[in-house]
C-alpha cells in the first residue's frame, strides 16, 4: 500500500470549490495537545468521501507526536506550531498553515471508534457559492482575500461558540474516513 498523504493531512480539505480558511488555529485561545489522542495512533487505510474524486484508498501512519508524509519522499511531520491539535467539546480540531501561509486551514476530526475517525472540513457541497457564503456569514463573519494565485479565499475567525454552532448546524462535510489496519 501507498503510504501517502498531504503535507498537512487537511490541505486536501480545499479540494471543493468553496472552503474556508481561518484566521487562527481553532478552537480560538485552546490548549495545544502535545500529542496525538491514542485513538488516532496507529496505520490507517484513508479513503476519500467524494466518490468522484476518490482514486482508491491511501495509508497513512500516525504516531503520538507526528505522522508519516508524502509519496516518494516519505517524510515525518511532526506537530508544531505550524502543525496543531486541539480538543474541543468531544472533538479534535487539526490546524495547519494554509498553501498561504498567513491563515489557516482547519479540520474537525471526530472519532467514532477505537477502528474509526473521520476528517471534516467546512466547504460548499452545492454550485452555490453565495448562498454558502450566506449561511457561514450568519453564523461568523467571513472577509473576502484575494490569494497570491489571483483567487479568492474566504477567512473566519469564529469564536468557541460560533465553532460549536458550526458544528451543530452541519457545516463540517466529511472529507475522509480513516480506518484502522490490524498490525
Amino acid at each position: 500500500m501507498k503510504k501517502i498523504i498531504y503535507t498537512t493531512i487537511i490541505l486536501g480539505l480545499l479540494y471543493s470549490c468553496t472552503g474556508v480558511n481561518y484566521k487562527v488555529p481553532q478552537p480560538h485561545g485552546g490548549k495545544n495537545l502535545d500529542e496525538f489522542p491514542e485513538k488516532m495512533r496507529g496505520t490507517f487505510e484513508v479513503k476519500l468521501m467524494d466518490e468522484e474524486k476518490n482514486s482508491g484508498a491511501d495509508t497513512m501512519i500516525i504516531f503520538s507526536n507526528y505522522y508519516l508524509d508524502g509519496k516518494n519522499d516519505i517524510k515525518k511531520v511532526y506537530l508544531s506550531d505550524s502543525t496543531i491539535i486541539r480538543e474541543f467539546k468531544g472533538n479534535y480540531y487539526f490546524s495547519g498553515k494554509a498553501y498561504n501561509e498567513e491563515h489557516w486551514t482547519v479540520a474537525q476530526i471526530v472519532i467514532e471508534s477505537n477502528d474509526k475517525f473521520m476528517i471534516n472540513g467546512v466547504y460548499d457541497t452545492d454550485d452555490d457559492e453565495d448562498l454558502f457564503v450566506e449561511n457561514v456569514n450568519n453564523i461568523t463573519a467571513i472577509t473576502v482575500v484575494k490569494n497570491k494565485n489571483g483567487g479568492t479565499d474566504y477567512v473566519i475567525n469564529p469564536t468557541p461558540k460560533e465553532l460549536e454552532k458550526l458544528s451543530k448546524n452541519n457545516f463540517f462535510k466529511p472529507v475522509y474516513e480513516f480506518t484502522r489496519i490490524s498490525e
